[in-house]
């Protein structure tokens, strides 16, 4: 039907998880035996409009992370994929697995809009264009995908660039700075990180003294 043509135009430019593929119609089919095509394609469209992630999305998705490059993320290099382990089915809390680090508790909160993990700066939950998640700080990245398929460039997720460098800088760093920091494929200098954290905390105070 045109409907079904419909949701598989549609859904091929998103992730790969909601592509009309034969497994995925059979599923369709046997899910919802009396839905329609149209009736497929309406609440895709609507699911795919959802910010609040759920729970059990955070705890059975596949999640790669990131450090910003400011916070000395190396693209590629840096990245790495972590779980997070929900501590009944379905549950808001559990705790997040990643090398380097300890299981870190975490909690889903405002309605599946915001992380928190341990005692880092709150992570921010956004639905992308592709249909996943990305949750983020001024820090990290957690972005969900498909197997090993990461299809995600923001940030300097995958590859840093001058521009990642230069925003994640807040404007400390030139350009030609930026390019040269790139070709020695190095992370941002420490007191450029101390200067642009520095500046965060005034301006937090500035904004709360007048209030």
């Amino acid at each position: 039907s045109a409907w079904c043509q419909l949701c598989e135009v549609t859904w091929q430019s998103k992730s790969a998880r909601f592509h009309l593929t034969p497994e995925r119609a059979r599923v369709l089919a046997t899910s919802s035996k009396a839905a329609t095509w149209r009736e497929h394609y309406m609440q895709a469209l609507l699911d795919g409009r959802r910010q609040n992630l759920r729970p059990e999305e955070l705890s059975t998705l596949r999640w790669a992370f990131n450090f910003t490059p400011s916070a000395g993320g190396r693209g590629a290099a840096s990245m790495q994929f972590v779980e997070f382990n929900s501590a009944a089915a379905g549950g808001a809390t559990g705790y997040l697995i990643m090398r380097g680090y300890p299981p870190l508790p975490y909690k889903l909160i405002e309605d599946g809009t915001v992380l928190d993990i341990a005692n880092f700066p709150p992570h921010y939950v956004r639905r992308l264009d592709t249909w996943e998640w990305e949750i983020t700080n001024d820090n990290v990245t957690f972005v969900s995908c498909v197997n090993d398929d990461v299809q995600y460039s923001d940030r300097g997720f995958l590859q840093v660039t001058v521009d990642d460098v230069m925003e994640q800088a807040g404007g400390l760093v030139a350009r030609g700075d930026a390019e040269q920091l790139l070709r020695r494929g190095g992370a941002l200098p420490p007191n450029i990180v101390l200067f642009r954290l520095l500046h965060s905390v005034l301006r937090g105070e500035m904004g709360a003294e007048g209030e």
